[in-house]
């Protein structure tokens, strides 16, 4: 938990309640800190000690709280200037909540190590839209419902109604289905624009997957049945794999299912190989010893790889996969690839867009 979230929360009873009850909240709590450090890590039990305890000391109940803090939190952020992201996120309410996902992203160079929840959206209408909720902290709904209902104020003069549908446990983390009711005149004007016909320019497939050399294509089996040639260098052993044994989903927080990739068309993808990747040793002989017509190909997929390289470094020692995987527990040695996730009707397969984290 960054301290970004921690200050917030203490400014807010500070300015709220005043410095004699956030002594109070900060004794109960058992919090030593006066203030925090924004872009400092601190333990994920601080918000919820705090919280509780400011609870106690106000009368205030707890989804109340939050609900609040979440309200303060926008203007908090504006102090960092960060409301100026939100902003820009889109020119209507539909387009700001379709990618709230895909906010924390832009977050990620100043808090590399942030762990956002996951948001998108369905059964989309000119009254509203059903947003899914999941994150791994428990008991920050009604603060997640609050910044959405001062966004819509603050940002598009939109009265935002939220309606908790169903709140659920699954697995390690919670999952909420909300209604978000407001004016959605503006979803009328993009159906019109899709139901109207555009000229599309034609590709091969071939210069297509040139394009985007961390590709992968598989069916609804969950079968690849194309890998991109940076990709194929790093696991040449892929294509005929099922994606699902060869990776694992780390963003969103769902299951590596047809379904589910289905269901988030908006959503950034990000995936990390269960193996360790190999070092490769011998790039500069193997472009050396290969014929002309594919030496340029080759080259340019290994100054790809040896860029990632220069990153996993050389620590790895084959037939010690399992203890890599172990010594390096975070995936720091494992592929990340980031990217987007796209159903392609012609083929009845879907292609994940990547490139390299």
């Amino acid at each position: 938990m960054y301290g970004l979230l921690c200050e917030s929360l203490h400014d807010f009873i500070k300015e709220s309640y005043g410095d004699d009850v956030w002594k109070l909240v900060r004794e109960r709590a058992d919090v030593r800190l006066h203030s925090f450090v924004t872009h400092q890590v601190y333990s994920e039990s601080v918000i919820p000690r705090i919280a509780k305890a400011a609870s106690g000391v106000t009368g205030t109940p707890y989804n109340e709280l939050m609900n609040s803090w979440g309200v303060y939190f926008l203007g908090f952020v504006g102090k960092y200037g960060y409301d100026r992201i939100l902003k820009v996120l889109g020119r209507h309410v539909r387009d700001f909540v379709n990618g709230l996902d895909n906010l924390h992203e832009y977050l990620r160079f100043s808090y590399p190590k942030v762990q956002p929840p996951t948001f998108f959206c369905q059964e989309e209408s000119a009254t509203g839209v059903t947003l899914h909720y999941r994150s791994k902290r428990k008991g920050y709904l009604h603060y997640a419902m609050g910044q959405l209902r001062q966004m819509g104020k603050q940002f598009y003069d939109t009265d935002i109604h939220v309606e908790v549908l169903s709140e659920q446990l699954v697995g390690d983390y919670s999952h909420v289905t909300m209604r978000l009711n407001f004016d959605n005149s503006a979803y009328r004007y993009i159906m019109k624009e899709d139901e109207e016909e555009q000229e599309i320019l034609p590709i091969t497939s071939d210069f297509f997957f040139e394009v985007f050399p961390f590709n992968i294509v598989f069916r609804q089996d969950m079968v690849v049945h194309n890998v991109g040639s940076g990709l194929a260098t790093v696991f040449p052993d892929l294509d005929g794999k099922k994606i699902n044994d060869a990776f694992l989903l780390a963003r969103p927080l769902v299951e590596l299912a047809w379904n589910n990739i289905i269901s988030h068309p908006n959503n950034l993808f990000e995936i990390m190989s269960k193996e360790p990747v190999k070092r490769e040793r011998n790039l500069h002989n193997r472009v050396q010893n290969s014929d002309c017509e594919n030496a340029n190909r080759l080259a340019d997929v290994d100054v790809e790889l040896m860029a990632f390289q220069s990153i996993i470094g050389d620590d790895y020692k084959d037939g010690n996969s399992a203890n890599v995987m172990e010594s390096w527990g975070d995936g720091t040695r494992c592929l990340k690839l980031k990217g987007q996730m796209r159903y392609m009707p012609e083929w009845e397969s879907i292609i994940f867009l990547g490139t390299p984290v």
